[in-house]
């Protein structure tokens, strides 16, 4: 008898996590490579061709591409939606609009820095791949962020693409991710915030440690280097949106914090009151959605 395939009203892609044979690709608390990928949507299957997929939103009439990586063993990196979990690696990568001011790097202050308690995520992803290996990643209307990573919101599947462990909210309601939500979130924004609301009450997991005033760059800023030989910061730790303007404003000459901030405004998702994003501050942590900052 035949295998029943899943059907799906929105695209989604199919694949396996697998890392065993590449020890330099490694995921992240909130970023994975899918390996034998599949798009899914409305009962068809489609496989990449020449290391291509092309997928077209329910509303838009250009399909994105999306394009895989690895040479021998091809890989899509996937963003996790809907989430961030602390930095295990970052440096200020600011991109100055045209005929903006130029920032160049402080002497010193070009490193790769982490924030404390980034492990903990990167442990539950890893445990996902030992129990499934299957990943089913619904994709972010979105689709593709700056880096050129799928956004989806990614669930535990088996050989037969169903929908298990909803991945993406577990992480966030074990307090091991913040809720980083935009409004391409959709349906999923309440269950997300709720989760994030509830994980901060119950101080789990990176709530124990959070702060929402942004730290100095010296306190928020954690040397890879330390955390990998063992030495396991147990210091605070802001919401990673706030550690990596702090980082840029840390590293670069000429870039202000409250500038840096601007990147993005913050909705209140209770009122719908848009704030700039050094403001951010005047919306709870569990009721603010992000988005892009519209001069």
């Amino acid at each position: 008898m035949a295998t029943k395939r899943p059907w799906f009203a929105t695209p989604h892609l199919w694949g396996v996590l697998d890392y065993r044979e590449d020890e330099r690709l490694q995921p992240d608390g909130d970023t994975v490579h899918l390996r034998d990928i599949v798009l899914l949507h409305g009962g068809r299957r489609w496989r990449p061709e020449r290391g291509v997929l092309e997928v077209t939103m329910p509303g838009h009439t250009r399909p994105r591409e999306l394009v895989l990586r690895g040479g021998d063993r091809p890989y899509l990196p996937i963003r996790l939606s809907g989430l961030d979990a602390p930095e295990a690696h970052y440096v200020a990568s600011v991109r100055p609009a045209p005929n903006g001011p130029l920032y160049k790097m402080r002497e010193g202050r070009h490193v790769v820095v982490c924030q404390p308690y980034h492990q903990p995520a990167l442990e539950y992803i890893r445990r996902v791949e030992a129990r499934s290996r299957y990943l089913l990643i619904e994709i972010d209307r979105d689709v593709l962020d700056s880096h050129g990573r799928a956004l989806g919101f990614v669930y535990a599947s088996d050989k037969e693409a169903n929908k298990k462990t909803f991945v993406s909210l577990e992480l966030v309601r074990r307090g091991l991710a913040f809720p980083y939500v935009f409004e391409s979130a959709g349906d999923h924004r309440p269950r997300l915030l709720a989760a994030g609301a509830k994980a901060r009450r119950e101080r789990l997991g990176i709530w124990a440690r959070y702060t929402d005033s942004p730290m100095s760059y010296r306190d928020a800023a954690w040397a890879v280097l330390a955390a990998r030989q063992g030495v396991a910061p147990k210091g605070r730790l802001n919401h990673p949106m706030i550690f990596r303007r702090v980082v840029e404003a840390g590293q670069l000459h000429g870039l202000e914090l409250s500038a840096a901030l601007r990147k993005y405004d913050v909705i209140d998702d209770a009122t719908g009151d848009l704030f700039p994003g050094h403001r951010y501050e005047r919306v709870p942590v569990e009721r603010r959605v992000w988005a892009p900052h519209r001069s």
